[in-house]
């Protein structure tokens, strides 16, 4: 219980700065893995419950990934990397080292300003980019999941169906 409280007071939002939850180093490490809430909430569909890379210290991750290895435990579904950097970027608080990398790039790197020169697509394609910037989706195939992040959702041991 108390890993779910602090897990919601005090912490870092790299991944949705508008809920609640946070991700807390200390309380995931000393949880053995339970204490990044901030990336639950956001993919709650992620078996791993966070983006680490390695799971040694995330004793759940493990337990479900024997099960699959024994075949019991399928159709788990994680995230790539290029769906969580562009979350980051959208909705995170700029914690995330995605958000600290883009940081350090120029501004004419990071934004192509549209001041009446751009082409009519060129304006609609930053119109639907800002359109989005405001998605928020809480579980697997919920009706505004954007279809790229679906595409680029990993299943691992899938379900032969």
């Amino acid at each position: 219980m108390c890993v779910n409280s602090v897990s919601h007071i005090w912490g870092s939002k790299p991944f949705e700065k508008d809920i609640k939850a946070t991700d807390t180093f200390t309380i995931g490490f000393l949880a053995l893995g339970e204490g990044w809430h901030n990336y639950h909430h956001v993919y709650p569909y992620d078996y791993k419950a966070s983006e680490l890379p390695g799971c040694w210290w995330n004793t759940t991750t493990l337990f479900i990934d024997f099960f699959a290895w024994l075949g019991w435990a399928y159709d788990l579904k994680t995230v790539s990397d290029e769906m969580v950097r562009r979350r980051v970027l959208r909705t995170g608080d700029g914690s995330h080292r995605y958000s600290i990398e883009e940081k350090q790039k120029t501004t004419k790197e990071l934004v192509q300003p549209c001041t009446g020169e751009c082409n009519e697509e060129e304006g609609e394609k930053l119109t639907n980019l800002a359109d989005h910037i405001s998605d928020h989706y809480w579980g697997w195939g919920d009706d505004d999941m954007l279809q790229v992040d679906i595409n680029d959702a990993k299943i691992i041991n899938p379900k032969d169906e």
